[in-house]
């Protein structure tokens, strides 16, 4: 298959070198030209939070040059939600009336911005479990899971194209997953990223520091119980459980770790609060269901955002 790797930073790496490792054309996509031109010149180089270094993946092409790269089988957008219609706008050349589009992004309502491009049922959609940071151009810190990636297709019966992208990262060790009801795992998802993401930009901590504080677990759990009522209502049945089981896994890491949320307000970007805590609040309006706590999360981000030059 040749597949392309839309907004290929440190999850977009990580999907695409393992794809490159089970044998398929890989195509990276990403307007940081020097991460993008070091993995040309010299490939990409992982890193295990061990402190494992792994050889050099060398791909198909490392740039932002869609023409060069042409229509793709498959592309897997791993952009910002944020930038998802200027990628998709920006790199038409890789799309043809036969290219099937995945989204693993983070949040809600990402399979509502590609369906106004794209087909119903040329669309696929999932989670990525495992997360990562680019430590300098052309490296980048990779954490797994036991399963990394689960998708499905977004309207009609899975396909043989489904079967091969599966089997390629399950043989590259990536375990990956097709399941009919993803949405609970997508929803229970959304919940551990409203929970840690924005909350810890906020309050400039880790994930760890603010789960071991009596009120940052207040607010964690406020957070979950609104969720878990929106998602109700919208007939996704998840538990806050399920959600707060992820701070014994958390918490019983032997590190600390700042969530992608709050390193961007950290590094003054903007943030996925639009398609997290703010897209909670949208929903919960649309069904009759109060959210003031992810509101108010929301308002705080937009206005930090909005006020990265002037802060003190």
């Amino acid at each position: 298959m040749k597949i392309a790797i839309l907004g290929a930073g440190a999850t977009g790496c990580n999907v695409g070198g393992h794809l490159k490792l089970a044998g398929e054309s890989v195509y990276l996509l990403d307007p940081f030209q020097a991460h993008m031109e070091a993995i040309a010149k010299s490939g990409l180089v992982w890193h295990e939070n061990t402190g494992k270094i792994y050889d050099p993946i060398f791909f198909d092409y490392a740039g932002d040059n869609a023409k060069e790269v042409g229509p793709c089988d498959v592309v897997i957008i791993q952009t910002k939600n944020p930038f998802t219609k200027n990628a998709i706008e920006g790199h038409r050349e890789i799309f043809d009336e036969h290219t099937t589009v995945i989204t693993l992004q983070n949040g809600l309502g990402t399979t509502d911005t590609l369906l106004e491009y794209f087909p119903a049922e040329r669309i696929g959609y999932g989670i990525l479990y495992s997360g990562g940071q680019v430590l300098e151009p052309g490296h980048i810190q990779m954490l797994h899971s036991d399963h990394n990636i689960i998708l499905r297709r977004l309207e009609g019966e899975r396909t043989a194209l489904y079967d091969q992208l599966l089997d390629a990262f399950n043989r590259s060790d990536f375990p990956s997953e097709y399941c009919e009801h993803i949405d609970q795992i997508i929803w229970t998802k959304v919940g551990v990223n409203c929970f840690c993401n924005m909350t810890c930009g906020l309050v400039r901590l880790t994930m760890q520091k603010l789960l071991r504080h009596p009120s940052g677990n207040a607010l964690v759990e406020a957070i979950v119980d609104e969720i878990v009522a929106v998602a109700h209502a919208k007939g996704v049945e998840i538990t806050a459980e399920g959600i707060l089981e992820t701070r014994k896994t958390a918490l019983a890491s032997p590190g600390e770790n700042y969530p992608s949320g709050a390193q961007d307000v950290m590094h003054k970007r903007l943030t996925e609060v639009e398609s997290l805590n703010g897209a909670v609040a949208r929903i919960g309006k649309s069904v009759g269901v109060p959210t003031p706590v992810n509101e108010t999360i929301a308002q705080l981000i937009r206005v930090i955002q909005d006020n990265y030059a002037n802060q003190f």
